[in-house]
């Protein structure tokens, strides 16, 4: 019975280390979703222009709040925030902000 008191003791500070290190369903699980399109793929590498000013834009992106819940992936799963990340196209000359929808 000793013998066994040493083991169990080893699988309590493994379990222990797992479970901080591991952060399951804590806020800081997150899940990002994106959508790209057929009709995207030929503009991924064309030049967009401002259609105000003609001046080169940048992309940027936005996080959309969609909810908690259960995030699924290859591993199993765990509780999380979900986000729905929203392309957007923004001029710096006139300060415009445009949808990835306008340049398709």
């Amino acid at each position: 019975m000793l013998s066994l008191s040493p083991i169990i003791i080893v699988i309590m500070i493994i379990l222990i280390y797992i479970s901080k290190k591991y952060k399951f369903g804590s806020k800081y699980s997150k899940s990002i979703e994106f959508e790209y399109h057929i009709k995207e793929m030929k503009f991924i590498a064309k030049q967009r222009k401002c259609k105000v000013c003609n001046q080169k834009v940048e992309r940027v992106h936005d996080l959309e709040y969609v909810g908690e819940g259960w995030i699924s992936s290859m591993n199993g799963g765990t509780i999380g925030e979900k986000f729905k990340m929203n392309r957007l196209y923004k001029c710096d000359k006139c300060r415009l902000v445009f949808d990835k929808d306008e340049f398709i």
